[in-house]
């Protein structure tokens, strides 16, 4: 094992943990029925845009019909909205509601008051670092995690 493999497993293991620990803090800023897993859909809907059930549960490791119920349950809440898919007339694209908009809005306003004293530890700079490298990582990863399905 080289000193890169061992230092990459370690950062493995410390996103893990800090998974569990956002998780647990994000049910403290949830409000309603949404839950963690809920709340992580509506968060890359708002950032990344409108996307089919297949993307949705390739994002999130989960099979499409685990995904399928819980965009079931968003859909009740009127937390998102299905329209055809004009590339895939086989699927519909999955986006925020205006009351889903307001909702991610609503939460993400409590979080950002709730990290104002953690952010003041960090500079911008060393943050949108961090932000780039995991968001590189998450690629890197995923490509991986297809391929290896793939060969299988």
């Amino acid at each position: 094992m080289t000193r890169t493999t061992d230092l990459l497993y370690r950062v493995f293991r410390q996103i893990e943990i800090i998974g569990g620990v956002t998780e647990r803090y994000t049910q403290d800023k949830l409000t309603g029925e949404l839950t963690p897993s809920q709340w992580g859909v509506l968060n890359r809907l708002y950032f990344v845009g409108a996307q089919t059930l297949s993307e949705l549960a390739d994002a999130f490791c989960v099979s499409r019909p685990s995904m399928s119920q819980m965009i079931g349950r968003l859909n009740k809440q009127g937390l998102i909205e299905e329209t055809q898919n004009e590339r895939d007339a086989r699927s519909k694209l999955i986006a925020l509601s205006s009351s889903g908009c307001e909702e991610f809005e609503t939460i993400k306003q409590s979080y950002e008051t709730a990290l104002a004293p953690l952010a003041a530890k960090f500079t911008p700079a060393s943050l949108e670092n961090l932000l780039s490298d995991l968001e590189s990582l998450e690629v890197d990863l995923a490509r991986e995690v297809v391929n290896s399905e793939d060969k299988q």
